[in-house]
């Protein structure tokens, strides 16, 4: 209720940083909050190399190939799908994407 009343204020920002200097947890909604914007970063993220790994091979990406994208960025980092989609040649990045235990 606390979180809600402070907002309603515009208080919200001030009422955190009370709490930090109190050395207080965060207000769970903080946490939601990060964790929404993670989620969205990461959609964009996949979005866009979905794009890219398409337009290199001349397709939309299936939703499989998709899963399988997201999985390696999440496993190897945004390195490894920079120098697949680059270096690559298209065939190459479709046996990539169709092979689960490529890297």
């Amino acid at each position: 209720m606390a979180v809600v009343a402070a907002a309603m204020r515009k208080r919200y920002d001030a009422m955190v940083a009370a709490m930090e200097r109190a050395h207080l947890e965060p207000v769970i909604i903080e946490d939601l909050v990060k964790f929404g914007e993670d989620r969205g970063e990461d959609r964009a993220c996949i979005r866009i190399y979905a794009r890219l790994f398409g337009r290199r091979i001349g397709r939309t990406l299936t939703s499989g190939e998709r899963d399988v994208l997201m999985r390696r960025l999440e496993a190897f980092g945004e390195e490894r799908l920079d120098d697949v989609v680059t270096l690559f040649s298209p065939a190459e990045i479709t046996a990539w994407l169709a092979d689960p235990a490529a890297c």
